[in-house]
C-alpha cells in the first residue's frame, strides 16, 4: 500500500465511528493536517495497530 491509500485508509478508520457528529468537518480537518505530519513509518503502525483492533484475529 503506498503512502497516499495509507494515510487515506488510516483517516477512515479514525473517522467511520464518529459520522454523523456535530463538528466533525474541523475534526476532520485538523485530523487530515496531523495525518500529512506524520512519517510513513508512524503511518503503517497505527494503521495495523486499527485494523487489528477492528478486525481480530486476522
Amino acid at each position: 500500500m503506498n503512502h497516499v491509500n495509507a494515510r487515506s485508509y488510516l483517516l477512515d478508520l479514525l473517522l467511520d465511528p464518529l459520522k454523523g457528529c456535530n463538528g466533525l468537518s474541523s475534526y476532520r480537518d485538523e485530523l487530515i493536517c496531523r495525518i500529512d505530519s506524520m512519517s510513513e513509518h508512524y503511518v503503517q503502525e497505527r494503521l495495523e495497530y486499527l485494523v487489528r483492533s477492528h478486525y481480530p484475529g486476522t
